[in-house]
């Protein structure tokens, strides 16, 4: 939704782990070098703690991208709280090929030969645990048998385990000091820095923006880095939903006051205006920056009084309150995970249902806000509710003239769209089947074609 409108490729910010979008603070290069001189040393166990959302995972998908050199065999657990019988077996069918027993030594046994197999072809194997602390305690006490299947100097198996600062604590427990004893090397992931952290921001953004302005301005930068605290994925979540609001206000460069009404929003702060008035504030933005409201083109002819025209307002007039459905603002994105958005919600229902034949409608357009149009009281308008999906639409207004050419009824509603000084747009006529995702404004011919309306991009 808002890539479009600040030029960007693709999102910067997605909370999902992505390598390409590594960003290596000290103490994150720290934890990589660790990893990869853990596992190439043979140094049998490795062990890398961080906070939750400081980018472990990331560093583990970095490292098998970029790092991991080719004579390495890998497993990786993501999240597998197994016992050690299950663990044993999926090595197996990894490492060695189908497995025929559920007997942990005769598992243990087809383990060595593989990697009795591996050693001999220079190769080296490594077991990648993330989220380490969920493991079982009985689970975690055994893995030393893993790396001791051989009488050898250096282990054949090398073991890195990833995870939360309870990992730690699981360790100090009697029954694991064994376990701890055969790390032989650790790293701690730690928060950015107010620095790293202004670099973090500017390095995704660099890598899907295309040439324009800039989309934050650096006191919004910094109101961002002290809020998230250096946690790359807080920092992820706070800008994506900075970037949805500033798209809903058509704002950029994105200033400190809106990041300031996004942030009291998202904690819950009572004393913020954008929290009392349910985003009201944000809305009226959207509204001023250019969205224009244009009501429907009759196809037909002049509509009776009982609907009246719409009118220009002066630049001096002040709307009623009437003349603007009262708004509901989206709901911010939080940590927690969203319920799924409903039907109504896709983007292909942002202009509303079609209306058929000769109807004509028009969503909002951007313009100037002296082109803003006011809807006269005596015309009602139902609530609408605003979502970060759906754009609101006017009723449209339909007069039943029968079949009409295509040509004649785009003749009209560009006729229309000039009487009202619109620039920038094109009207194409389209098969009714190619209409899914247009912005369709009229129906002709039977209702076997469709005009679609398109609006040139304004340069930033």
């Amino acid at each position: 939704m808002y890539l479009d409108f600040y030029q960007l490729k693709s999102t910067p910010f997605q909370i999902s782990p992505d390598p390409t979008f590594l960003f290596l603070s000290a103490s994150h290069q720290a934890a990589l070098e660790v990893m990869t001189a853990g596992i190439a040393a043979r140094q049998g166990f490795v062990a890398i703690t961080g906070a939750q959302g400081v980018g472990k995972t990331t560093l583990v998908h970095a490292y098998l991208a970029r790092v991991a050199p080719p004579q390495l065999t890998t497993i990786v657990l993501w999240h597998a709280p197994l016992s050690f019988l299950e663990l044993l077996a999926l090595m197996a069918r990894r490492f060695a090929g189908p497995v025929a027993t559920d007997d942990a030594t005769a598992l243990l046994a087809q383990m060595q030969q593989f990697l009795k197999h591996e050693a001999q072809q220079g190769r080296n194997v490594a077991l990648i645990i993330d989220e380490a602390q969920h493991l079982p305690f009985e689970t975690l006490e055994q893995l030393p048998l893993l790396t001791n299947l051989l009488p050898s100097r250096e282990p054949l198996l090398q073991i890195v385990l990833v995870g939360q600062p309870e990992l730690q604590q699981h360790l100090r427990r009697r029954g694991l000091r064994r376990v701890a004893q055969h790390i032989g090397i650790r790293a701690t992931i730690r928060p950015l820095t107010e620095a790293e952290s202004l670099a973090y921001i500017r390095q995704r953004v660099a890598k899907v923006a295309l040439p324009g302005g800039p989309i934050f301005t650096q006191d919004a930068l910094q109101a961002m880095v002290r809020h998230a605290r250096g946690v790359p994925r807080d920092v992820n979540l706070l800008c994506t939903n900075v970037l949805q609001a500033g798209f809903w206000a058509q704002q950029q460069p994105i200033t400190v006051d809106l990041v300031k009404q996004v942030m009291a929003a998202s904690t819950g702060s009572t004393s913020s205006p954008l929290r009392r008035l349910g985003l009201i504030a944000a809305a009226g933005l959207m509204l001023v920056a250019g969205l224009l409201w244009i009501a429907p083109f009759n196809s037909g002819p002049q509509a009776p009084r009982s609907n009246p025209e719409v009118r220009m307002p002066a630049s001096s007039e002040t709307p009623q309150p009437t003349s603007v459905p009262p708004l509901v603002a989206p709901r911010l994105q939080q940590p927690e995970p969203a319920p799924q958005a409903s039907a109504e919600s896709t983007p292909s229902s942002a202009v509303g249902p079609d209306l058929g034949e000769d109807h004509v409608r028009l969503g909002p357009l951007e313009a100037p806000e002296s082109q803003r149009l006011e809807i006269p009281p005596a015309v009602p308008a139902p609530p609408v509710t605003l979502t970060p999906r759906v754009t609101p639409t006017l009723p449209a207004t339909s007069i039943d003239t029968g079949p009409k050419p295509c040509d004649k009824l785009k003749a009209e509603i560009q006729a229309k769209l000039d009487a009202k000084r619109i620039t920038g747009y094109t009207l194409t006529i389209i098969a009714s089947e190619d209409a899914k995702g247009q912005h369709i404004v009229g129906s002709c011919e039977g209702n076997t074609k469709k005009i679609a309306y398109n609006r040139a991009r304004t340069a930033q």
